[in-house]
């Protein structure tokens, strides 16, 4: 009897260090995923607020908004955080 309880410690240190190992993966994952999540947050938002603007001025017209028309849509150019010019249009 005392044999068996020496295996089951054994095998109760192995599953707790495979729960570390993978604990530990799934942290690290987080970790490196955060800052591109953030980063994508903040990129909608200013997205978010442009297209509220683009409808105020197609709505009743904003003066110091940077805006152009192409056929029937209301269209503007702006440069993001990392320096990439994007386009939005309504």
């Amino acid at each position: 009897m005392l044999e068996i309880r020496k295996n089951e410690n054994g095998y109760a240190l192995l599953e707790s260090l495979i729960g570390l190992a993978l604990l530990s993966i799934v942290s690290l994952s987080l970790i490196v995923t955060l800052p591109v999540l953030l980063e994508g947050k903040v990129n909608l938002d200013e997205e978010q607020a442009i297209y509220h603007q683009l409808f105020e001025l197609h709505n009743g017209g904003l003066p110091d908004i940077n805006a152009f028309r192409r056929g029937h849509e209301w269209c503007i150019i702006y440069v993001r955080r990392d320096r990439s010019e994007h386009e939005i249009c309504l």
